[in-house]
């Protein structure tokens, strides 16, 4: 019987495919049809035995044994955020290797978005296809994502409340007074073909921060009400949620109180417009 190999070294003992593959049976990862990846792969310091592109191939295997009709990862680039083009094809995605190499397997799509451009293998390739100009609003991958049924967010070597994006459509849904539509501009490149378009992101006020005490909170009741299953592995752990409860639960929460995810209470008179482009990588 052939070993197998370690992954990940961690603090907590060794992390195998087995282990990962066990943790995402337990928190039922793959009842859905529609996964949609955060990843961070903190688990612990990875096997530098294994060549890069094989130690990626081999998590990505496991994601791939869950047998989900749709998988989902985001590319963002932030490209006109930060006063670059947009190459779908080589603009590298900022959101970590498993992701940069999910971007570059020939079974992938990826969306036409020079700010939040996401990456799709599978079924429902149109949730990322004919989508409008609002990287967060209407017409955007969330928006598609939020009129489906059977969709998880999957946060796999990472948490919830360090980059739940949907949140930020969420709040876009519900109209929060501390974000608005900024327009960007810039030049988009589709193999020979270039075009200068416009682009809206919903950002934050520049003097307004989130609370990250209170996503905490929510991350808390989403576990309470068993939507949010965790399950710890190595130095960190993977996680899953339904897109419907991550969804009711927060719009709950912002209609009891509008500055619920932010510091302190939004002044518009105070309103700080200011945007300043240096290497964004989070709204």
């Amino acid at each position: 019987m052939t070993k197998e190999k370690i992954l990940f070294k961690s603090q907590n003992g060794f992390v195998t495919a087995s282990d990962l593959k066990a943790a995402l049976e337990r928190i039922e990862a793959s009842d859905c049809e529609i996964l949609y990846l955060h990843t961070g792969l903190d688990f612990g310091i990875p096997n530098r035995e294994i060549p890069r592109g094989q130690f990626l191939a081999e998590i990505f295997d496991v994601i791939l044994s869950l047998n989900i009709n749709t998988v989902i990862m985001p590319t963002f680039t932030f490209s006109f955020c930060n006063n670059k083009n947009f190459n779908i094809q080589k603009s590298r995605s900022s959101m970590g290797a498993l992701n940069e190499y999910f971007r570059l397997l020939p079974s992938t799509v990826r969306s036409i978005d020079p700010l939040l451009s996401v990456c799709a293998s599978g079924q429902d390739i149109d949730l990322i296809s004919n989508l409008g100009n609002e990287s967060i609003g209407r017409h955007s991958n969330f928006d598609k994502l939020s009129q489906k049924e059977k969709v998880k967010f999957l946060f796999f070597g990472t948490n919830l409340e360090d980059c739940f994006t949907y949140m930020h459509y969420l709040e876009w849904v519900a109209k929060v007074p501390y974000r608005y539509n900024k327009n960007f501009k810039g030049l988009i490149i589709e193999n020979d073909k270039e075009e200068v378009v416009n682009y809206d992101l919903f950002v934050r006020y520049n003097n307004v921060l989130p609370n990250s005490e209170t996503t905490k909170i929510y991350k808390k009741l989403l576990a309470e009400k068993n939507s949010l299953k965790i399950h710890d592995l190595g130095n960190s752990s993977i996680s899953a949620v339904d897109e419907f409860s991550a969804k009711s639960l927060y719009l709950e929460l912002l209609t009891s109180d509008p500055n619920f995810f932010i510091e302190g209470e939004f002044n518009e008179a105070e309103a700080d417009k200011t945007f300043v482009a240096n290497k964004m990588v989070a709204l």
